[in-house]
């Protein structure tokens, strides 16, 4: 029989029970009729959610953990009392109430049914990632176990009922939802109060455990001989993380104290950091078998060197768990292996959540693909990195676009066609800016395509002596008659520059575009060593060296003899030598910087350059 029958037949069961019961004269039948239809309304929604979601998962496809939670929600739903008077119908209420918040869990998690990695949640600010595992955490289903990035990690001997904490009360305790006790509790010292109890638990409930083995080993009681207790599992983990501190139980008192360097205090002598690893490693190591653990922040308090370490030994240790993480820190997200990503494009209140698994999709690494998958902006990819003059350049004109630097010209153009190959999945686009690098039209022509743009100039650098750049720079400072002397002075040293180093600059022009040829020369025959010998050949006489030098020393010529300083700054490479050197002398001190700072500042500036060299870069 499958699932639905059974649940169905269930359902039925409950419901002709509550058809038999007769009205009471002392409530009146108005009440008993409201709740009765509340029943039969609850029961049609279970009903309809198995038929159209979970009635499916009895197949051989779905994980070992997702069937856990499937039969964990059965269990629930078969010990669902049948009532045989009036008091039990409001109990059979509450718990098909129970049952339908329980099923809402489940269907949360239908999109990881099948898989069976590791997964990460991405998703923007705002997106519902941290309101997802809220959602998930009011669960009761025993192999559903939430680590909250809320956490007041205070060791409190004297907390309420501490001595009666055992290992199943905490895992219990663990299934309350701490945002909604905050929003119900409304003194501040009580809030602490009650969530230093969870941590307070944790190590009381290890300790008994701990003290329990150790009293029957001690009976050599043939079930514990083997056992380890899960204190002793926490500490071989915490030895690889942080050998230096180690630990001492005091049974009577049921505290742990820590020794470090002779020194002997208690738990709440540990940095935030210290105590959350021991937070982490003891909710693992105390989840019930095939649960599902998802943990929100899990870089919390910690640095990368130990959040990894210390994740890759818990998931090694559980390997029968599957572990959620929802994470902001992309160092984290990155350095997961063998894991699946899944995107929260949404959230609507109550437990509305839009999410979607994301798949490897052509060349486009998915590691950069969670990074932006949460971006409201489009994508705009550029050279370099956030240090690099286009990321400042570029963050100042294009204040609608996401600025992401990708390094070399070659990962913009692959990425920024990559990105929009796979629109359909994050529903986004890019566009992606290179130096122009001596690139013929024709290829300039061919990447537009790609929605992959050229800028005028060979290299950004020179962009900033636009004269409506060095103008606004010099306005706050000078009159209009000593800045013209000024642009005119540097524009003389910037010809007499190029003048000098003319052959280094139609050199440099020509070793690019003979890269560029050799870099697209690709080897086509290659049955014998013979054949690859020939295309090299091949390749080579193709390449006219002359050529090239004689076209670019023809047009450098022509710059300098028409003294054409917009055509001087398209072709020049000297960079370093005309923008920190010349305009840093002659304009004024530290010129780059100032004129990237003028970019931002001035918008007029800022929209008066992107009409003249980036009008047509658009999605």
């Amino acid at each position: 029989m499958d699932i639905y029958k059974k649940v169905e037949n269930k359902l039925t069961e409950i419901k002709n029970k509550v058809l038999l019961i007769k009205d009471s004269e002392d409530i009146e039948n108005e009440k008993i009729n409201h709740l009765k239809q509340n029943i039969s309304n609850k029961i049609n929604v279970i009903e309809k959610k198995f038929n159209n979601e979970l009635g499916n998962f009895d197949n051989s496809e779905i994980t070992i953990n997702f069937k856990e939670l499937i039969n964990n929600l059965l269990s629930k739903i078969f010990s669902i009392s049948l009532p045989n008077n009036l008091s039990n119908l409001y109990d059979t209420d509450k718990q098909l109430s129970s049952i339908i918040l329980e099923i809402d869990k489940v269907e949360i998690l239908t999109i990881l049914s099948s898989v069976k990695n590791t997964v990460v949640i991405v998703g923007a600010n705002g997106a519902g990632k941290s309101s997802f595992v809220s959602e998930l955490k009011k669960t009761t289903l025993p192999n559903l176990c939430v680590l909250p990035a809320q956490k007041y990690l205070i060791f409190n001997k004297n907390a309420f009922r501490r001595d009666k904490s055992t290992i199943e009360s905490y895992q219990q305790s663990m299934h309350e939802n701490y945002i909604d006790i905050a929003r119900n509790i409304s003194e501040e010292h009580k809030i602490n109060q009650y969530f230093s109890y969870t941590f307070t638990f944790l190590i009381t409930s290890l300790i008994k455990e701990y003290s329990e083995i150790a009293t029957r080993k001690m009976r050599n009681e043939e079930d514990y001989r083997d056992k380890t207790p899960i204190w002793e599992q926490l500490e071989e983990i915490w030895n690889q993380l942080i050998p230096n501190i180690t630990f001492e139980i005091d049974p009577n008192e049921r505290e742990v104290y820590a020794h470090k360097k002779g020194n002997r205090y208690g738990l709440n002598g540990l940095s935030d950091g210290e105590k959350c690893i021991i937070f982490y490693i003891g909710n693992v190591l105390t989840a019930p078998e095939n649960s599902y653990i998802v943990v929100d922040e899990p870089e919390t308090f910690l640095n990368p060197s130990i959040y990894n370490k210390l994740w890759d030994s818990l998931i090694l240790k559980r390997q029968d768990c599957q572990f959620i993480f929802t994470s902001h820190t992309m160092d984290f997200v990155n350095s997961r292996t063998n894991c699946r990503y899944i995107w929260c494009k949404n959230f609507k209140y109550p437990n509305e959540f839009d999410l979607k698994l994301l798949e490897k999709e052509n060349d486009f690494p998915i590691s950069l693909l969670t990074e932006l998958i949460g971006s409201r902006k489009p994508i705009l990819f550029c050279e370099g990195d956030y240090n690099s003059l286009d990321y400042q350049i570029f963050s100042k004109i294009f204040l609608e676009y996401n600025i992401k630097p990708v390094g070399g010209h070659q990962n913009v153009i692959n990425y920024t066609k990559g990105y929009n190959q796979i629109s359909e999945i994050h529903e986004n686009r890019a566009i992606g800016i290179i130096d122009s690098d001596f690139i013929e039209d024709s290829e300039i022509e061919k990447y537009k395509k790609y929605k992959v743009f050229t800028l005028a100039f060979n290299e950004i650098e020179m962009l900033l002596l636009d004269e409506n750049i060095i103008n606004s720079v010099l306005k706050p400072f000078k009159k209009e008659e000593e800045i013209n002397a000024i642009i005119d002075d540097f524009k003389n040293t910037f010809f007499d520059e190029a003048r000098q180093n003319e052959e280094r600059i139609i050199l440099q022009s020509t070793k690019i575009q003979v890269d560029r040829i050799i870099s697209t020369s690709l080897i086509q025959k290659y049955r014998t060593i013979e054949e690859i010998d020939l295309e090299v050949k091949n390749s080579s006489s193709k390449i006219n060296v002359n050529n090239i030098y004689n076209h670019e020393k023809v047009k450098l010529e022509k710059i300098l003899k028409d003294k054409d300083y917009l055509g001087l700054l398209k072709m020049c490479n000297l960079k370093k030598q005309i923008v920190r050197g010349c305009a840093s002398n002659i304009i004024m001190k530290n010129y780059e910087d100032r004129a990237v700072e003028r970019i931002g500042i001035d918008t007029n500036l800022s929209e008066l350059l992107r009409k003249l060299y980036f009008n047509n870069m658009e999605i």
